[in-house]
C-alpha cells in the first residue's frame, strides 16, 4: 500500500491548529481533486474527487470514516472506494513546534538524486492532477528553518488499489502521494495562518 507523510510548521498555537481541524468541513476542501462532500454523521461522510492517474481520469466516490479524534493531537480515518475497488487510510496530526526542537525531517534533501526525482514528481503531479505549485510562504519554508514557533500539522495517507490493475495503478500512485501531501499540509497550514492574521 503506497503511504507518505508530510510535514509543516504553522505560525499558530496548537488550539487554534485543533479548532480548524476539528471541522472536516475546513479542511476537505485542500484534498487534491476535491469535489464535495457530505457528512453523514459525527463519524461517516461521503466524498468526492477526481484526479488523473498517468492516461486514466477518475471520478471516485468514497465512504471516510474517523476512527479517531482526539483534542489537538490527530483526527485519524479510513477510505473505502464506493465506485472504485480501493481502500486507505490517512491522518491529521497536530503538534506544537518550538525553535528549540530539531526542523522536522518531512523536506530533508538526501541526495542529488532524491532531490532530482522529487523534482520530477512534483513536475508530473502538477501536469497530470493540476496541483499547483506548493506555497512558497513562510509555512513551506519553515520546516527548514529554526526561528519558528507555534505548531505543526503532519498529513499521513495511504491508498491501496484493489483488483486486476491493482499493481500498475498502486506503482502510479506511490510516487503522487508525496507532492499531494505536501500540498494539502502546505494549503491547511497557510489558511490556519491567515485566520490567524487580524483584518
Amino acid at each position: 500500500m503506497p503511504e507518505i507523510e508530510h510535514t509543516a510548521v504553522i505560525r499558530a498555537p496548537l488550539d487554534a491548529v485543533w479548532d480548524f481541524c476539528k471541522d472536516m468541513d475546513n479542511w476537505a476542501p485542500y484534498f487534491g481533486g476535491y469535489q464535495h462532500h457530505e457528512i453523514l454523521s459525527d463519524t461517516e461522510s461521503q466524498w468526492t474527487v477526481k484526479g488523473d492517474i498517468g492516461i486514466l481520469t477518475r471520478t471516485v466516490n468514497m465512504q471516510v470514516q474517523i476512527t479517531e479524534w482526539k483534542p489537538e493531537e490527530k483526527v485519524v480515518f479510513i477510505l473505502k472506494g464506493l465506485n472504485e475497488a480501493m481502500e486507505g487510510e490517512g491522518a491529521v496530526l497536530m503538534t506544537s513546534y518550538s525553535s528549540e526542537l530539531p526542523p522536522p525531517p518531512a523536506s530533508t534533501r538526501r541526495n542529488w538524486l532524491w532531490w532530482l526525482r522529487n523534482k520530477i514528481i512534483r513536475f508530473f503531479y502538477d501536469l497530470v492532477l493540476g496541483g499547483g505549485a506548493v506555497q512558497k510562504t513562510a509555512v513551506g519554508n519553515a520546516p527548514n528553518t529554526l526561528d519558528v514557533s507555534g505548531s505543526q500539522i503532519t498529513i499521513r495517507l495511504a491508498v491501496n488499489a484493489l483488483g486486476v490493475t491493482s499493481p500498475m495503478i498502486n506503482a502510479m500512485i506511490g510516487p503522487l502521494l508525496e507532492p499531494y501531501a505536501a500540498d494539502v499540509a502546505n494549503k491547511i497550514a497557510a489558511r490556519i495562518e491567515e485566520l490567524q492574521t487580524p483584518t
